[in-house]
């Protein structure tokens, strides 16, 4: 057997694989000596079967079968040996003049694609901010305040004002705020919180009572920082097209916050975990601290990103195009592989940055690393301590369970990737500090 490579186009090439008889026809005859041992064919008694009959049946399949597992091993092996770093599976290519009925020497062809050189320096990239965001008395106060509204209790009222909430029925109408036929028209129960209004649109709802109406326009009325589909209850695909509604009020409700006292402290962290407004603020003050550092750091990673991303990457365009229509069960045009191509560019350039990255900086994600970031989660959705004995070996048992989904696995992994980029970007890359407030940030962050 001989296994060469050629090159087609920059980082594509092809690998010839050269089969002799020998190569695999011991292990065919072997497997139809075992086939006969075990063949059931009326007329013949087990193991008296004519050997020509057994080949005449099963030698071609066999055949197939063993050349296939042959050089997929090959292929492998020489990846392997020569330390290519491929991308994506190695595609075969068809040819149709190999005569499987002759003892001939066979050559196989496969295509593949090699990952492009990537010459990058962190830490000559230029205009990085780093936010360092101050956490003053006022965001603190608006905490505190979110804190008492979040456990708060809802009390209706007769009429609306700015901070209330309205529950009723959205009715889909025209641009124009005409009706539309009722077997046409979307129609939901739902909410509508005032607060999530713009001051503008906000104003033609204070002070209607229950039986009232209006018109709402989600494009306009509703503020940039909320979600329009959370706000009103409807799911994202509902209202793709619909954006205009009016909306029947059937009662209006106001939140009142709850008491800051020891039995909502006590409700919330525990028996006599706070036992005081300070000790609420002083907790509430470190989670916004923590909060702060993970935006300010996903603020870099964000920034970085784009940078990176502007890199000019050679890649195996036409491979890779080639390896989409390989992959495809329903079969490709070429058109349709180039589109798809174009659609996937982005993620494919993506990791091939992010796998230089990490293996410059001799990053290994290992099996314990994946199990223990799945107990990691775990045992924050489940509000469970690590380390806790028999509880411990529960969570493990969960977690391999859990890495058993693919899905949820690749999510782990990404996870664990993203935090050692976070790592190296916070190092190598020479950002410029500078100092703002929360909402500046955020103005900042959106901007971006």
């Amino acid at each position: 057997m001989k296994v060469t490579q050629r090159q087609v186009d920059e980082l594509h090439d092809i690998i010839s694989i050269e089969v002799e008889n020998a190569d695999y026809q011991d292990k065919v005859e072997e497997k139809l000596r075992d086939y006969r041992k075990k063949a059931n064919i009326p007329g013949f008694r087990p193991g008296k079967v004519p050997m020509g009959l057994i080949r005449k049946q099963y030698e071609k399949p066999l055949l197939f079968d063993e050349v296939n597992n042959l050089l997929s091993r090959e292929v492998t092996r020489y990846i392997d040996e020569q330390k290519l770093n491929i991308i994506a599976q190695p595609v075969p290519v068809a040819n149709d003049n190999i005569n499987w009925d002759s003892h001939e020497t066979k050559v196989f062809e496969f295509e593949i694609g090699l990952e492009p050189t990537i010459n990058l320096d962190l830490e000559k990239l230029k205009g990085i901010t780093r936010a360092e965001i101050e956490l003053d008395e006022k965001t603190i106060d608006e905490e505190v305040e979110n804190f008492t509204r979040r456990y708060g209790s809802m009390q209706d009222k007769e009429t609306a004002d700015r901070e209330d909430f309205l529950h009723g029925i959205y009715f889909e109408v025209t641009e124009k705020g005409e009706d539309l036929p009722e077997e046409e028209r979307l129609e939901k129960s739902g909410s509508l919180p005032l607060r999530s209004l713009t001051d503008k649109a906000a104003k033609n709802w204070t002070g209607k009572k229950a039986g009232e109406q209006g018109i709402i326009n989600l494009d306009k009325d509703i503020k940039k920082d909320f979600n329009v589909a959370s706000v009103t209850g409807f799911n994202e695909e509902e209202i793709e097209e619909c954006r205009h509604f009016s909306f029947e009020i059937e009662k209006i409700s106001q939140l009142v916050p709850a008491e800051l006292n020891q039995e909502l402290f006590d409700k919330i962290f525990g028996e006599g975990k706070i036992t005081s407004e300070e000790e609420l603020r002083n907790h509430l003050k470190g989670q916004l601290e923590a909060e702060f550092a993970n935006q300010s750091q996903q603020y870099l990673f964000n920034q970085v990103y784009k940078s990176l991303m502007a890199l000019e990457v050679k890649m195996p365009e036409t491979f890779l195009k080639n390896w989409l229509k390989s992959s495809s069960e329903k079969g490709m045009s070429d058109e349709e592989a180039a589109e798809q191509y174009a659609d996937m560019y982005p993620a494919i350039k993506w990791q091939f940055i992010r796998d230089h990255i990490l293996r410059e900086h001799e990053v290994v994600i290992d099996e314990a690393s994946i199990l223990h970031a799945m107990k990691q989660r775990l045992a924050k959705q489940f509000q469970i301590p690590e380390g806790m004995g028999d509880m411990d070996q529960v969570l493990e048992g969960i977690a391999k369970q859990a890495l058993e989904k693919e899905d949820e696995r690749n999510r782990i992994v990404d996870d664990l990737m993203i935090g050692h980029l976070i790592s190296i970007f916070d190092e190598k890359v020479k950002a410029k500090s500078k100092k703002m407030s929360w909402d500046d940030f955020l103005n900042l962050a959106n901007d971006a």
